[in-house]
């Protein structure tokens, strides 16, 4: 459907092509999988700033993901366990656009907005067969939260503590502590109408 101070154009397919290799296997008693991408996105729909649905816009983005864990050392009839994912990424947009009212301009080579470069989370915890206790973390790197580049949520880093009782194959029992030293951070942070915004986690 046109909205305002659109005309009618012709639109082209949607496609993405994504390229991706990867390695997976155990060394050292440590298993890993590692994986690296490439990916175009071209002619796809996207709702600007001004608050126009427009076609057409395209995104180049590259990055490499991996997952690690293993085992160690052994204590009062249990294991110390450990893991850790991260990823890496640069995320761009790759056309022109201006916009007006909101005087947020997308640019060749402009970092999509509210797509952070880094990606973490990791565990180390011990566990036997009845009871297991586990520390874990999450980071979100920072992010520009506008197409323009020009307003930015720092990230954050939470940690949370799990621990679980096992009474038999069919049942078990669990707590969990999230945000174990009670960070104000956001699920999802983004710029509107001139400021912040922000969707606050859980305390």
């Amino acid at each position: 459907r046109l909205q305002n101070l659109q005309t009618i154009q012709r639109l082209d397919v949607e496609s993405l092509d994504s390229y991706e290799a990867g390695m997976r296997g155990e060394i050292g008693g440590v298993n890993f999988d590692v994986a690296v991408y490439r990916m175009y996105k071209d002619h796809f729909f996207f709702r600007d700033s001004d608050g126009l649905n427009v076609p057409n816009g395209k995104t180049r983005q590259v990055g490499i993901e991996a997952s690690l864990d293993g085992a160690f050392g052994e204590f009062a009839g249990g294991q110390f366990k450990w893991n850790l994912n991260a990823s890496l990424s640069d995320q761009v947009y790759d056309f022109d656009r201006n916009v007006a009212a909101a005087g947020e301009d997308i640019f060749v080579g402009g970092k999509i907005d509210t797509a952070p470069n880094v990606l973490a989370d990791a565990g180390f915890g011990w566990e036997s067969p009845q009871l297991s206790l586990i520390l874990s973390s999450e980071f979100v790197g920072d992010y520009f939260t506008n197409a323009s580049n020009t307003a930015t949520y720092p990230g954050h880093f939470i940690g949370h503590l799990r621990g679980s009782w096992r009474f038999s194959d069919d049942l078990e029992a669990f707590a969990i502590i999230r945000n174990i030293t009670d960070e104000r951070y956001a699920d999802r942070a983004d710029f509107a109408q001139g400021q912040d915004r922000y969707f606050p986690g859980e305390p």
